[in-house]
């Protein structure tokens, strides 16, 4: 039986134009915007449910592995973010 996914990485940042977009690691092309963060937290959750909806739907499955590869020399800067 598969495991069904609950908690998805996404990457919210500033757009340009103002507002913020965010895309799923998990589901490339999976991107929303919004003008606030609260805006973008709800969209971007109506867009994981939409493209997981649609992979269920043409019956595709990504086979996607994340990685942590360490950089020698390299020391994260770690920041919390809240929604």
């Amino acid at each position: 039986m598969p495991v069904i996914r609950t908690v998805f990485s996404v990457i919210a940042r500033p757009a340009d134009e103002g507002g913020y977009w965010a895309e799923v690691v998990e589901l490339p092309g999976c991107v929303s915007q919004g003008e606030t963060k609260e805006e973008l937290l709800h969209n971007i959750i109506e867009a994981i449910q939409a493209c997981l909806e649609a992979e269920y739907e043409e019956d595709i499955t990504h086979q996607i592995e994340i990685w942590g590869v360490p950089v020698p020399g390299y020391e994260p800067h770690q920041k919390k973010v809240s929604v």
